[in-house]
């Protein structure tokens, strides 16, 4: 079994992690970690074997935090945070080359008070009542002069994958319609009047309504090379208190693509932003709504 030496910045990382006063979680983790050796880097490969097995002791002491709908939204967000500011301390169990692989396994205290405040922030945290829900309807209006590719991607449905991304931070969706009639003069209605959508949120017992559009029409940009064309989208969000009219939140973002984009990466876009969107807002719903 080989033995190597703590990178020093990992070294420096746990000291300081080891100085700072947080909650401690319930108790240790064991957590394994393994990583290819690629052009015989075995330091690179521990490093990662290492980051691996941080990495994975977070995400088990997530599934304890945050309700089952959310877990994915919750891994998600984290994913591009070193999971070292998670981590009080750790004690290194095994560290070894086998092979072409190393291996390490490491027992780790994580810090379950940083990962609720974090996890707060994004309106990921499990709330123990009971959960909020919500009604939502997304409608599209495509200008005339967006080909028909373009449009189909657009009105593919985007109340279903809002539906599926407020779930994913731990609300209730109802089932039924918010209106009818879904139509885009009835929904244009309803954007005009939280009265009415206040309503009809009651009507389904929802707590909140979430309401939103996706607009997207063919634009021209005069420049120094000519008149090029481009696509100008618009997607809008605002979440109406079913009870009393209340508005819990609202976002908005105003963005161009080039005209040669394709369909697929068009509606790419549109979910990323939407998704966005979808995140401030359901933090605005969890800190207004109690």
């Amino acid at each position: 079994m080989a033995s190597h030496r703590l990178p020093i910045l990992s070294m420096i990382a746990v000291v300081l992690l080891l100085l700072a006063p947080a909650a401690r979680a319930e108790g240790p983790l064991r957590s394994p970690g393994t990583a290819v050796i690629l052009q015989g880097d075995v330091e690179e490969a521990r490093n990662k074997a290492l980051a691996k097995a941080f990495q994975g002791a977070v995400e088990e002491t997530i599934v304890g935090l945050v309700g089952a709908g959310g877990l994915e939204a919750a891994v998600e967000e984290l994913a591009m945070q070193d999971p070292l500011d998670y981590v009080e301390s750790f004690r290194l169990l095994t560290d070894y080359q086998d092979g072409n692989l190393y291996k390490v396994e490491v027992e780790v205290q994580v810090s379950q008070e940083m990962l609720q405040r974090r996890l707060g922030e994004q309106g990921l945290s499990r709330d123990e009542e009971k959960p909020q829900t919500l009604a939502i309807l997304v409608h599209a209006r495509v200008d005339e002069g967006v080909p028909p590719d373009h449009t189909t991607i657009v009105e593919q449905g985007y109340s279903r994958f809002a539906a599926e991304r407020f779930q994913a931070r731990g609300f209730k969706v109802i089932a039924g319609k918010v209106s009818v009639d879904d139509s885009l003069g009835n929904f244009e209605k309803l954007r005009l009047s939280n009265r009415l959508t206040a309503m009809q949120g009651r009507r389904l017992e929802a707590d909140a309504v979430v309401l939103g559009l996706i607009e997207m029409d063919s634009e021209m940009e005069v420049t120094d090379a000519g008149v090029a064309k481009k696509y100008g989208i618009l997607i809008w969000i605002r979440a109406i208190r079913s009870d009393d009219e209340t508005i819990l939140g609202i976002q908005e973002d105003r963005f161009t693509l080039e005209h040669h984009v394709s369909p697929d990466v068009v509606g790419e876009v549109i979910e990323a932003r939407l998704d966005g969107l979808i995140g401030a807002v359901a933090v605005d719903i969890r800190n207004n709504l109690r």
